[in-house]
């Protein structure tokens, strides 16, 4: 799938970052960038991850997720809600920083 008003690098992003939510385990994964500085909204079923049933564990997994993609939630920059199967989210997905 290509996205062809978004910046490469913002495709790149996207598709990584869907990359690594579909190996977590999550299906039906829809991501769209929000026309703000690096805000998405995501869209997913649960599928085989078990573990997130609340929003605290669906933030957890997709920091995991992020980190995966080499990004980062900025801190109060994600929003998530859990509903039996369905999750959704927004959030700021920024390139991580390096600890020197």
């Amino acid at each position: 799938m290509t996205i062809d008003f978004l910046p490469e690098a913002l495709v790149i992003r996207r598709n990584e970052f869907v990359e690594w939510a579909g190996a977590a385990g999550f299906v039906s994964i829809e991501m769209r960038d929000l026309d703000e500085h690096h805000c998405w909204e995501f869209r997913c079923n649960r599928g085989t991850n078990a573990e997130c049933m609340i929003p605290s564990q669906v933030e957890r997994w997709l920091g995991f997720v992020a980190r995966g993609a080499g990004c980062q939630f900025p801190p109060g920059q994600f929003i998530v809600i859990a509903d039996g199967d369905s999750i959704a989210a927004r959030f700021r997905l920024e390139p991580r920083q390096r600890r020197v």
